[in-house]
């Protein structure tokens, strides 16, 4: 996937929380903008308890928005 796709999922407004899976079997969720830096070819997020995942966007193989700001269903 192209970043500026999930760029410009990231800034929409109002933002609503994404789940990213990578290689078809990870899965790892968005809830806020600030917490996601989308460089060129990498993907930086940070979780709330202060860790991390770089992922290359290579291996994004699909992202979905969630529903309601929070991500529940």
């Amino acid at each position: 996937m192209k970043t500026q796709s999930i760029r410009n999922l990231i800034n929409k407004r109002p933002f609503r929380p994404i789940e990213v899976e990578i290689d078809g079997r990870e899965k790892v969720v968005i809830r806020h903008p600030e917490a996601v830096l989308v460089g060129k070819r990498l993907i930086m997020i940070e979780h709330p308890d202060g860790s991390g995942d770089y992922i290359d966007a290579s291996h994004v193989s699909r992202v979905r928005i969630l529903a309601g700001r929070n991500g529940g269903r």
